[in-house]
């Protein structure tokens, strides 16, 4: 059975993004089947994104659909909330510890997780326009980073190079006569 966009669109934009029938649906105007039956290893990964980021989204078109594979890698629930088009979080599913499912959205809806037990904000995801797996993990911020040996090494003789010229310069100047002789 194929299932027009437009549909399609009209279907999910009534009620917002809806979890997945079994039933084959169409995307960029191909059917793709069942997703159920897709194979994970062939999806791209969804880029993690720090959910103090996507608190502040909101969802803007209804017009490309697409659908995201939610796969809780954490030994904890989680709560799966979408970002309406006015900012408010609507919940979607709960997955339980090492559990996914897959989710019917658009391109320009954000995703924001967040832990069951304390609804503490974990992670969020921006759909891609081809289907996707958003691995369910703890955000964590990227640590600046630590130069490495070399760098430092590198540094600490450009420094000394540096001091030893001053030095040699006001050592030659002494010897002259210049300026602070005695």
């Amino acid at each position: 059975m194929r299932v027009p966009t437009v549909v399609l669109a009209a279907v999910l934009w009534t009620a917002g993004p809806a979890p997945l029938q079994a039933e084959p649906i169409t995307l960029s105007g191909g059917t793709i089947g069942s997703l159920p039956e897709l194979s994970l290893v062939s999806l791209p990964v969804l880029e993690p994104l720090d959910p103090a980021v996507v608190s502040t989204m909101t969802s803007l078109t209804f017009d490309r659909p697409t659908a995201v594979t939610f796969k809780n890698t954490l030994q904890t629930q989680v709560d799966v909330w979408w970002r309406d088009y006015s900012g408010g979080e609507v919940l979607y599913n709960s997955l339980e510890p090492l559990e996914s499912y897959v989710q019917l959205t658009f391109v320009t809806h954000p995703w924001l997780v967040r832990a069951h037990a304390d609804n503490r904000p974990l992670v969020g995801f921006l759909p891609t326009p081809q289907p996707a797996i958003a691995n369910i993990v703890a955000f964590a911020a990227v640590p600046a980073p630590v130069p490495e040996p070399t760098t430092l090494l590198l540094l600490g003789t450009g420094l000394g190079g540096v001091a030893a010229r001053r030095w040699r310069q006001e050592r030659h100047h002494i010897h002259r006569g210049g300026p602070g002789t005695v």
